[in-house]
């Protein structure tokens, strides 16, 4: 799996928002200033590889970080040490 910034960026904007039921690939790209394009691309790479986990509600398609997937969570917990070890030098 290639790790772009705009997979950097979906990957982060999702554990940010890891309390939210997901989103749809519009929502999501407009979020994170990406074309829906490369969203759903990287989207479609991301679920291949059970990163993200989908939910159909409606007629839409809704991705979230699948906590399910033990590699997500080693991302999940990397990222929030990362981000406690920053603050603490600030």
């Amino acid at each position: 799996m290639n790790i772009t910034k705009n997979t950097t960026k979906i990957i982060e904007f999702l554990l940010k928002n890891i309390d939210k039921v997901g989103f749809n690939v519009n929502q999501l790209s407009r979020s994170i200033n990406i074309s829906v394009g490369s969203a759903h691309k990287i989207l479609q790479e991301l679920k291949k590889n059970d990163i993200v986990a989908t939910t159909d509600l409606k007629s839409s398609i809704y991705y979230k970080l699948n906590l399910n997937n033990p590699d997500t969570v080693d991302i999940w917990f990397i990222v929030r040490k990362l981000k406690n070890l920053i603050r603490q030098r600030l």
